[in-house]
């Protein structure tokens, strides 16, 4: 874990994270493996749009003879608890499921020592750390009780996706299908054709179409059952304006597309989906249906064409599905298409519990503090313990 060659600084100001793009971009295109989570044309939307009025960049820089070789995006909140402000760092990236990974052009093992060692040096700035969506492989995890001494830390189960390697035939693929998710999507394509015969994909994936079939896709969602739940990208002002924002200016970059299950005889949307794409992975981030044609399976429809097309084109080597709470076994849709699973960790570290003033609101208001959010004041509980 030597670190000596290594130096790190902190930019917490918006005109730091504009001055650092060029690096940032170069950084994320020379990075193996890589991911779009961690990429400047990401984030910077995700910061532009996603942001709370105290919210600040928290960016750690590692640098390697004055050349960028490491990058942990954070972002600093301010959260109130009974009087006390917490300062509190996540990723940027975490809002949306993304990976909460750090951007390393050497181990990243050694990226994760020279954080630490700028979170040390500037304990006064923050108090809790809380990063969602590690991946359980990640290089920091093996190695926390060396890079993390002096903080307390906790690792706690968050949540799974669902991976495809994309390789072989549609037809193989299909045959490998359980076949109780074999049949049922058969039957329904079956019954989809002879229902609706001029039924079609469209594909979007320029900037002016991307951007009328993202409001065909918002239209649609608000015919589906995850709207009246509440659960619909629709149903968020912030997540609808960056999508607004991202995919044009992605789509000119061939990074984004949204497809369209259309009936032109009804000029009906019956499914939508939007994917992402970054160095081969396709990210299937947001899908919806009309529930008038919920006997059809139209977004399964939809999702399996995505699918065929992505294997018989070659391109991509993989397909990801968001990270759910939710356990595989309750969601069949993903599960019958989906063969590998990456489960996520929550990290939280908490710095000194003298930084946070529980003093200001009283023993019994740190109590019932305590008993309500013991994360928030810094008070260990049960788990992985360093």
């Amino acid at each position: 874990m030597k670190a000596s060659d290594l130096s790190t600084h902190i930019i917490q100001t918006q005109a730091g994270m504009a001055a650092l793009r060029v690096e940032w971009q170069a950084a994320a295109a020379a990075a193996v493996p890589s991911s779009l989570f961690l990429t400047w044309d990401y984030l910077h939307l995700v910061w532009a749009h996603t942001r709370q009025s105290r919210d600040e960049p928290y960016l750690i820089v590692v640098r390697r003879a004055g050349r960028l070789v490491g990058l942990l995006p954070l972002v600093r909140s301010h959260r109130s608890r009974h009087g006390a402000s917490v300062r509190v760092l996540r990723h940027m990236a975490a809002w949306d499921g993304g990976r909460a990974g750090v951007l390393a052009l050497i181990p990243p093992e050694r990226i994760w020592a020279a954080v630490f060692e700028a979170l040390r040096r500037d304990r006064h700035g923050w108090q809790v750390m809380d990063l969602r969506g590690m991946d359980e492989s990640d290089g920091l995890l093996g190695h926390l009780h060396k890079v993390a001494r002096g903080f307390r830390c906790e690792v706690m189960p968050d949540g799974a996706s669902g991976h495809l390697r994309l390789h072989g035939s549609w037809d193989a693929y299909l045959a490998s299908r359980p076949k109780s998710v074999r049949q049922a999507f058969l039957r329904r394509q079956r019954a989809l054709e002879r229902d609706h015969p001029q039924a079609m994909v469209e594909v979007a994936d320029s900037p002016v179409a991307i951007a009328a079939a993202f409001e065909r896709f918002l239209a649609l969602e608000q015919r589906s059952r995850k709207h009246e739940a509440g659960a619909s990208l629709a149903r968020s002002r912030r997540r609808v304006a960056f999508y607004r924002a991202a995919l044009p200016l992605l789509a000119a970059q061939h990074k984004a597309s949204v497809w369209l299950y259309h009936d032109p005889q009804t000029q009906t949307d019956m499914a939508g989906l939007i994917r992402l794409s970054y160095r081969g992975v396709l990210y299937e981030r947001d899908s919806a249906f009309d529930e008038a044609y919920a006997r059809y399976a139209p977004g399964t429809a939809l999702c399996a064409e995505a699918v065929r097309r992505s294997l018989e084109t070659g391109r991509w080597r993989e397909s990801s599905v968001p990270t759910r709470s939710m356990p595989f076994d309750e969601r069949p849709t993903v599960s019958g298409w989906y063969d590998q699973r990456r489960y996520t960790c929550r990290l939280m570290v908490r710095n000194s519990p003298r930084a946070v003033p529980w003093f200001s609101w009283g023993i019994h208001g740190f109590w019932r503090s305590w008993r309500q959010d013991p994360v928030m004041i810094g008070v260990s509980m049960p788990a992985w313990k360093f």
